[in-house]
């Protein structure tokens, strides 16, 4: 049990972790995370002003989840881990555009019922949406990205180093696996549509539009896109 314990602390050394400096580096790290946090209150409010409580709440929470991601994110880098490629698509669902995506029906006035959007079909169906939306970041995004230290982490980069193939070979994997998640979510809508209440319907135009908008600022931004 000594020799376990011992080999614990001295990996929780390796990747930084130093019990004699914790309260210091909180105290820091406290520091730098209040003006995030004063940012989001504020961000909150400001939704507030056109989002009803029920809206709010389903923001807070795809928030929570999108964090969830980047601290996921984070533990790759901190032991320098390529993710296997169903680890890094698990992640992908939360770590996305959801919690913008999901502002939809705020941003146009209209509310869809909580027991709609959280309903499994529709949540399945949007969770795919908004995940392809997140890869087309991946695609237009890598080469930029690529240029900086240490691991990165898009699907391209992910699939050239689990299948040992080239990076071409992976963006084009990529880009079918994009495909399939959007002509999926295509069939489903569909079908939620004719089923379920103008509100639902009006959400899944409103997501499709967002997907084509998304799509078209990525192939366009100065960001992604230099002369």
């Amino acid at each position: 049990m000594r020799s376990a314990s011992r080999h614990a602390v001295a990996k929780a050394y390796l990747i930084g972790a130093d019990p004699r400096a914790l309260g210091p580096r909180l105290c820091v790290a406290n520091a730098a995370v209040d003006p995030a946090l004063t940012a989001l209150r504020s961000a909150l409010d400001h939704i507030a002003r056109y989002a009803a409580p029920a809206q709010l709440g389903r923001l807070a929470h795809e928030m929570a989840g999108l964090f969830a991601g980047f601290n996921a994110e984070a533990g790759w880098r901190t032991v320098e881990r390529m993710p296997p490629v169903w680890e890094y698509l698990v992640n992908r669902q939360c770590n996305s555009f959801l919690p913008m995506v999901a502002l939809v029906d705020a941003v146009g006035g209209y509310e869809v019922p909580a027991a709609e959007y959280y309903a499994p079909r529709v949540r399945r169906a949007f969770s795919m949406a908004c995940t392809a939306a997140t890869l087309v970041n991946d695609l237009y995004s890598m080469a930029r990205e690529s240029t900086g230290p240490g691991l990165e982490f898009n699907l391209p980069t992910v699939i050239a180093a689990e299948e040992k193939c080239a990076l071409e070979e992976a963006v084009h994997r990529s880009v079918l696996v994009h495909d399939e998640l959007v002509h999926t979510f295509e069939a489903e809508a569909v079908v939620l549509a004719a089923d379920g209440s103008p509100a639902l319907r009006r959400f899944l135009a409103g997501t499709w539009a967002w997907l084509g908008g998304n799509r078209e600022w990525h192939s366009t931004t100065p960001r992604y896109n230099a002369a």
